[in-house]
């Protein structure tokens, strides 16, 4: 049988198209919930080999703002204690933060946007360091007894504790999918400071950040989730 993995998304865009593609290398079915549009989050009998909760807009502190997101905390907690594999990726690093008795809190090193070298902090931080795609201005506080295991000059960029995994920058990103970022937030990125054209040609110049994306999720599925490996 074909292990699913659930993916918690927090805008209507289809799934970014690295990670859908590395779920299906290593053998793992997709199955999507949008919470943000009403989506019931599954129970705990459901089954699924593990859980990606992904990044988007919202501020994972402002639950009075998108109620939606107590829930989501409540339910990487549970997962959490469950033992099953629970991977944040940006927004989804900061909620599993507050899930797991750490913070999630407006950033003081401001924006942070672009191809960035995530530097390991720690020997197993180098599965999550490389070049990768960021795009953030909240940054999180590690739960107790958390391991910080890459950083930049600006934030810690990955965190691990038992079998959940954060990450603040994007390895799931491809090309089209930093575009459309690209084209959505061109007027904040513009009223911060950012240079959106040169932005944009660092994108299609950018190589290195697709064998490093790949190779950190391909990893953390092949590692951690049960079920995964080769397609039959």
């Amino acid at each position: 049988m074909t292990a699913a993995v659930l993916m918690i998304a927090h805008t209507s865009a289809p799934l970014p198209g690295r990670l859908e593609a590395a779920a299906r290398a290593n053998g793992l079915v997709p199955r999507v919930v949008r919470p943000m549009l009403g989506d019931r989050l599954p129970s705990g009998d459901d089954g699924y080999a593990g859980t990606v909760v992904l990044g988007g807009p919202q501020s994972a502190y402002d639950v009075a703002r998108h109620p939606y997101l107590a829930d989501e905390i409540g339910f990487l907690s549970a997962a959490h204690r469950a033992g099953v594999p629970v991977l944040g990726i940006c927004l989804g690093a900061q909620l599993l933060a507050a899930a797991l008795g750490g913070q999630a809190v407006p950033g003081d090193a401001g924006l942070e946007c672009g191809f960035i070298d995530v530097l390991p902090s720690r020997p197993e931080g180098a599965d999550a360091a490389g070049r990768h795609f960021s795009f953030h201005t909240d940054t999180f506080r590690l739960p107790d007894g958390a391991a910080l295991l890459a950083s930049t000059d600006k934030y810690p960029q990955a965190w691990r504790l038992g079998n959940s995994l954060a990450l603040q920058f994007h390895p799931e990103f491809d090309r089209a999918d930093v575009e459309s970022v690209l084209d959505i937030e061109t007027e904040k990125l513009t009223r911060s400071g950012a240079d959106v054209k040169l932005l944009r040609k660092q994108n299609a110049e950018e190589t290195r950040a697709s064998l490093d994306g790949t190779r950190v999720l391909g990893r953390w599925m092949r590692h951690r989730v049960p079920g995964s490996g080769p397609p039959r």
